[in-house]
């Protein structure tokens, strides 16, 4: 019996959560780690491709999930200063309107 790469991915998935996710100390980080399995969960055809030595897969999930984290954060405080600026709009118009 072939077991299919969605299965396989599952599986992975599910020790990679519970070994590696649970391991993180930054909630951040692990939060980051649930928008990758939204990632390889849509991008399976890609994954289907992959054969990379277990320690560089090791080293690019790190990676990959520290990246995530951050590109996480930037999305947050570029939403905060858009509000920001579009209240500063705001006072400015009213002042002017005065």
């Amino acid at each position: 019996m072939t077991i299919s790469l969605r299965m396989k991915l599952e599986s992975k998935v599910a020790e990679l959560k519970r070994c590696f996710q649970a391991a993180l100390i930054s909630l951040r980080r692990r939060e980051a780690f649930d928008k990758l399995v939204e990632a390889w969960s849509s991008e399976i055809q890609a994954i289907s491709y992959l054969n990379a030595p277990t320690l560089m897969e090791s080293m690019l999930l790190t990676a990959a999930v520290d990246n995530r984290c951050e590109i996480e954060l930037l999305k947050e405080r570029l939403k905060l200063i858009t509000r920001e600026v579009e209240e500063l709009k705001l006072k400015v118009r009213s002042k002017s309107e005065l």
